[in-house]
C-alpha cells in the first residue's frame, strides 16, 4: 500500500513539473527530465525575444535598494523607467552601483528569468563614458543572494511571483516598499 501511494505521489509531482516548466526546458516530455535537471543543478537556457537597451540619458526615476553583503560601502539604484517584461518573460532593468568611496558610478544592464532562476548581463556603461559597452559574459547566470554584489537575488524577490514576473506597473508600484513576512504585492492592494 505504501508503495501504490508513494508511486501515485510521484507520477503527480513529475506532472506537475511537466506544466510548471519553463517553455524551453529540455527533457523527456514525461517531467523526468525536468526534474534530473532542476536536482543537479542545470538550468535550461531562456529563449529570449528581442529588446531596445535603454538610452542612459533617459534613464530618470532611480530608486534606492538594499543589498546586505556589500555593507555601507555601496549605493545601489533601480532605474524604474528602465524596467521592461519582454514576450519572453524575461525582467531587463538597468541598476546603479556607486561606491561611497568613488565618484565613478557603474551602470548595469541585465535581465532575470524568474522561470529558470538565473540572470544575464547584457551591458555596462559608467558614469564618465555614458555609452554602453556588451558584457563580456554571454551566459546566464544562477541567481544568489550569496555574494557580494549579488544584487540580483534581492531583484527577483520584487520581479518575479514564484515561476513569472510580475507586471511593470506592479513592480514599479511595490519596489522599495517595506515588506512583511506573508505580504504580496497583489495581496493587499498595494
Amino acid at each position: 500500500m505504501r508503495v501504490a501511494l508513494l508511486m501515485l505521489m510521484l507520477v503527480s509531482a513529475l506532472s506537475f513539473a511537466e506544466e510548471m516548466a519553463p517553455k524551453n526546458a529540455t527533457g523527456s516530455g514525461d517531467g523526468v527530465g525536468i526534474v534530473k535537471s532542476w536536482l543537479n543543478g542545470e538550468r535550461p537556457v531562456p529563449v529570449e525575444s528581442e529588446f531596445v537597451t535603454p538610452k542612459i540619458s533617459a534613464l530618470q526615476q532611480w530608486a534606492d535598494f538594499n543589498v546586505p553583503q556589500a555593507g555601507a560601502k555601496t549605493q545601489f539604484q533601480l532605474a524604474l523607467d528602465s524596467i521592461t517584461v519582454g514576450p519572453d518573460e524575461i525582467v531587463r532593468y538597468v541598476v546603479a552601483v556607486k561606491p561611497k568611496a568613488g565618484n565613478v558610478t557603474t551602470l548595469v544592464f541585465e535581465g532575470i528569468d524568474c522561470a529558470s532562476n538565473q540572470y544575464r548581463r547584457y551591458a555596462n556603461a559608467t558614469s564618465k563614458d555614458a555609452e554602453w559597452r556588451q558584457s563580456n559574459k554571454k551566459e546566464w547566470q544562477l541567481i544568489s543572494k550569496n555574494g557580494h554584489n549579488a544584487w540580483q537575488g534581492y531583484l527577483a524577490d520584487d520581479f518575479c511571483r514564484f515561476s513569472a514576473p510580475w507586471a511593470v506597473e506592479t513592480i514599479k508600484k511595490s519596489f522599495g516598499v517595506a515588506k512583511f513576512m506573508g505580504d504580496c504585492a497583489v495581496c493587499s492592494g498595494q
